[in-house]
């Protein structure tokens, strides 16, 4: 190969290696989580998710087309929104069964303990404290709009 040709495979070579750079791998450390839910009854939500998981309301926004509030605990910020034009889900069909995110996780220090408190509280129980095969173990319950809230911990 002529020394021409050399140099064009690597000028080649440089201009497509940004396109298989990924950003993953100089993203930084991650931590808490941001998620945002469409409900119908603004009001009746932010009461769950205070009384059930802690959040703390930190503020209200509300205009023409949507009600809305963000709520935080340690590491978690959750944003829920009612609009005016939202449809509710169906009932018969699941989160799990429809594309889009279909549930929201944490982890705990005490599952155990996650688990019976809210289970005393009354809180709906998708499904009870299972294992995984590398130890890990988690649970999941339901939220007054149908929306699975899984918990993971060891």
């Amino acid at each position: 190969m002529s020394a021409f040709l050399a140099i064009r495979h690597l000028l080649l070579l440089l201009l497509l290696l940004p396109l298989s750079w990924s950003a993953a791998a100089e993203l930084p450390a991650t931590t808490g989580a941001f998620h945002a839910l469409s409900v119908g009854d603004l009001d009746r939500a932010i009461a769950w998710y205070t009384e059930h998981l802690g959040f703390e309301l930190q503020s209200r926004a509300d205009n023409e087309s949507r009600r809305g509030a963000l709520l935080s605990r340690p590491g978690s910020l959750l944003e829920l929104a009612q609009f005016a034009d939202a449809e509710p889900r169906n009932a018969d069909v699941a989160s799990h069964q429809i594309h889009g995110i279909f549930k929201l996780g944490f982890s705990t220090t005490d599952l155990e303990q996650s688990f019976d408190v809210l289970q005393r509280a009354g809180v709906d129980v998708f499904f009870p404290i299972v294992s995984a095969s590398d130890g890990t173990r988690t649970f999941a319950i339901k939220d007054p709009e149908g929306n699975i809230v899984q918990f993971f911990g060891h």
